[in-house]
């Protein structure tokens, strides 16, 4: 489990968005101008907060790069009935002889500067720029299974579900602030 606690360690910094702008492409473009479009609105609503929280592909990390985070085992269980504290997560973290057992792995914290070296290698690899890596990455994986989608069409397609709900996420998240933030629309 990778809980808001750690996914809103990994923000896209004004800094992180250069490297993402200094890749070549208008993707790279794009996607640059999106994450400082999002930065700029969580710094406007967030104190202590120094750009966009980049929940979906931290979470999705979690499983792929379990090496870039900090884990414990915890009993975890979702809140049914209080009412103010309905569908949250409640994780045990006492300290005492007895407790349930544990349930769930739970991310603690993750390196946020290698978390985004991910991602911006994901767009290198994306657009056939990248270094040289024995690690997988998102956008290799892509890139391999354009040229094996024949023999072997779940390396390509796997890897793009990845990446369509990451920017589907990043869409919907735009969507409700627009929505929550538009002058026009209210």
């Amino acid at each position: 489990m990778c809980g808001l606690d750690v996914t809103h360690t990994l923000q896209a910094t004004p800094e992180r968005i250069d490297r993402v702008r200094a890749v070549t492409g208008r993707l790279a473009s794009v996607l640059a101008d999106l994450l400082t479009f999002f930065s700029e609105m969580y710094v406007s609503r967030h104190h202590h907060i120094s750009g966009a929280a980049v929940h979906d592909p931290c979470a999705v990390m979690a499983l792929t790069h379990p090496q870039l985070f900090t884990s414990v085992q915890r009993h975890v269980q979702v809140e049914t009935e209080g009412a103010l504290t309905r569908g949250m997560t409640v994780i045990d973290q006492r300290d005492l002889r007895s407790v349930p057992p544990p349930t769930c792995r739970v991310m603690t914290s993750v390196d946020p500067e290698a978390a985004f070296a991910v991602i911006v290698e994901a767009i290198l690899s994306f657009v056939n720029l990248s270094i040289s890596t024995d690690d997988p990455t998102w956008g290799g994986l892509i890139a391999e299974g354009r040229t094996s989608v024949h023999q072997a069409w779940w390396v390509l397609v796997f890897p793009l579900i990845t990446l369509f709900l990451t920017v589907l996420s990043f869409s919907q998240l735009g969507e409700g602030l627009k929505d929550r933030f538009d002058p026009v629309l209210r």
